[in-house]
């Protein structure tokens, strides 16, 4: 069955990239996504087919750890409600963490959405902005796919506010690190995780594009 995609209303998410990077690069999953998003699901029931939920456990297991998380840095921490509001409400030398802001922006041709987990907003002394993007994981360690996805949030908060994000990191189950009541594992290489961004919806021959064209 083939289902036509408008090009004017392409809407995407950074999991749906960081999905398709831990299913081995699957091209096939990240067309079906795209027909999803446009379509709904009806078009797989219509085709015989039936998507498997993951587990409500491991659903469940993941929200548990991510509150936790929440939960301590609020009782530590500066947190103001919105990246608007941050930016009003900081002066030189402050910080303040944001939690689960929107993002959305257009990369590329694609209409990209989703809500990070944690923006730390930073003033320095000349009261420029810059960003630490922080996505909470109930995993044992950082996984490729997981730093893909901060990635996105990097380009999406760039795009839509200007703000440079010099700092990604995965905040999973580990022992506490610094200030943060879990591990943290810095990005090491953004630029390449931004290159890959680049590659899957920006760039001449971007990956969505070709496969939205197929």
């Amino acid at each position: 069955m083939s289902v036509d995609l408008p090009l004017s209303r392409y809407l995407l998410s950074p999991t749906d990239f960081s999905q398709q990077l831990r299913l081995g690069r699957c091209e096939r999953y990240l067309r079906l996504r795209m027909v999803e998003r446009e379509h709904g699901r009806g078009f797989l029931t219509e085709a015989g087919a039936y998507p498997q939920e993951p587990s409500a456990l491991l659903s469940e297991d993941g929200d548990d750890f991510e509150g936790e998380i929440v939960s301590a840095l609020r009782e530590t921490r500066t947190v103001l409600p919105g990246i608007d509001a941050a930016r009003a409400a900081l002066k030189p030398g402050q910080s303040a963490l944001i939690f689960q802001p929107r993002l959305e922006a257009k990369l590329g041709r694609w209409n990209v959405r989703g809500d990070a987990d944690i923006i730390e907003l930073s003033c320095d002394a000349q009261g420029a902005l810059s960003a630490h993007i922080i996505d909470i994981k109930s995993s044992e360690e950082a996984r490729v796919e997981h730093r893909l996805q901060v990635a996105f949030y990097a380009a999406l908060l760039e795009a839509a506010y200007n703000i440079p994000a010099p700092r990604l990191s995965i905040l999973h189950r580990g022992d506490p690190i610094e200030d943060w009541p879990a591990m943290l594992a810095p990005v090491t290489d953004p630029a390449a995780y931004r290159a890959e961004v680049d590659a899957l919806v920006q760039g001449d021959h971007a990956l969505a594009d070709r496969l939205a064209e197929a």
